[in-house]
């Protein structure tokens, strides 16, 4: 498995379809591994507080933050260092799940509510 690094240690991994895994940290990154030899290959400043959930669909990781946000990162290219935020979205409070398809991004929020973004295929970067 992947090494915490020196940033700050694991709180969960999701696997993206092309050998890659993506891990979310409590510094606030979010860093691509190629899952053959787990080297390092990308890490992402994504928030500024841990992050609390993570989703994968595809080329899309959506990662959500104790610091309220959402954001869509696209890590289409096979240069992880191009993975890009493509969509940010400010929470009303922190999220303890994410789930991401097709047909859109399911949060639910610490508040006890759910909330949907529009499809990922509608995301333009």
């Amino acid at each position: 498995p992947p090494p915490g690094g020196g940033g700050g240690s694991i709180g969960m991994v999701k696997f993206v379809p092309d050998g890659r895994a993506v891990t979310g940290h409590r510094d606030g990154s979010v860093r691509v591994w190629d899952t053959a030899s787990w080297d390092l290959v990308a890490t992402i400043c994504a928030h500024t507080e841990a992050v609390s959930a993570l989703a994968a669909y595809g080329s899309w990781v959506v990662s959500v933050s104790r610091d309220c946000s959402l954001r869509v990162w696209d890590l289409g290219s096979r240069d992880p260092s191009g993975a890009r935020c493509v969509r940010q979205v400010q929470l009303p409070c922190d999220a303890g799940r994410v789930v991401a398809h097709e047909q859109g991004v399911a949060v639910a929020t610490k508040d006890r509510s759910i909330r949907t973004l529009s499809t990922l295929r509608d995301v333009q970067a």
